[in-house]
């Protein structure tokens, strides 16, 4: 561990001495993906740290630390965005946790919860590779079709290289999708991992592995590509980097909701 350890301070302090060294140049929007994104990074560098020990080799608990803070910096970031102090999160966990486990922690019951319990989320930032694909179904749902090149972290050799992830919206979103982004525009996506198979022409069965979008963010203008014509007077929503599709989608005229139950998957 740290040889000498620091002076210890409330967790209200520490959100704003954190809160003094984030980007103040990014919107809401862009802060809150940033934060989920963050999140979501140093939850894998974690994970990754203890699968080493499965390895043989000794827990570097100095990086954990170091990893731990990190995620308190983001998670500061995200109570920031959300309004609210990181004691106020806190007191609301404990208060949960004296809930759950109103005569202490219960093994048990825990590991009963575990296995009811599991986890489907994605979170991508990156810009799209090409021009959505818009089609509409038999019954006619609209889905849209993305891919989105997302970058890897360089390499030993300075070399970055990208995941091109598919990325499927339906409804109005894939509606959305389709009228306002192109390729080169970099967007966020929250969504849920799903795979499907499908028989091919040549009779074998092929497998695909997609991202099903339940959110996308606008995270840069149509003016940045370098291919942007200019603007036309249009009766469409204006929108710019604080843009996202639920605001887009509250402007929109002539949606027509949808149930749930009639949607192919």
């Amino acid at each position: 561990m740290h040889a000498m350890q620091p002076r210890e301070i409330t967790l209200n302090s520490y959100q704003y001495a954190a809160r003094r060294t984030q980007n103040g140049k990014l919107n809401p929007c862009e802060r809150r993906m940033h934060a989920l994104h963050g999140l979501a990074s140093e939850v894998g560098e974690i994970h990754a740290l203890y699968q080493k020990t499965f390895q043989g080799h000794p827990l570097n608990a100095d990086s954990v630390v170091d990893e731990l803070g990190d995620l308190l910096w983001f998670a500061a970031e995200l109570a920031d965005v959300l309004g609210v102090s990181l004691e106020t999160v806190a007191a609301l966990n404990i208060r949960k946790l004296q809930r759950r486990y109103p005569e202490g922690f219960d093994v048990e019951h825990s590991l009963h919860r575990e296995e009811e319990y599991s986890v489907n989320k994605c979170i991508l930032i990156g810009n799209l590779a090409r021009d959505p694909e818009l089609r509409t179904t038999q019954t006619g749902l609209s889905t849209c079709t993305m891919t989105l090149a997302v970058n890897r972290r360089k390499n030993k050799d300075g070399v970055q290289e990208a995941d091109f992830i598919t990325v499927v919206a339906w409804r109005q979103l894939a509606d959305l999708c389709a009228k306002y982004l192109t390729k080169g525009r970099k967007c966020a996506v929250v969504g849920s991992l799903q795979t499907r198979s499908y028989e091919a022409k040549d009779g074998s069965k092929r497998y695909v592995t997609e991202v099903l979008a339940e959110n996308v963010e606008f995270l840069s203008p149509a003016s940045q590509r370098e291919d942007a014509p200019a603007p036309q007077p249009s009766a469409a929503p204006a929108y710019n980097r604080q843009t996202t599709m639920s605001d887009a989608m509250a402007a929109q005229d002539g949606f027509v909701e949808v149930n749930d139950d009639e949607l192919p998957f």
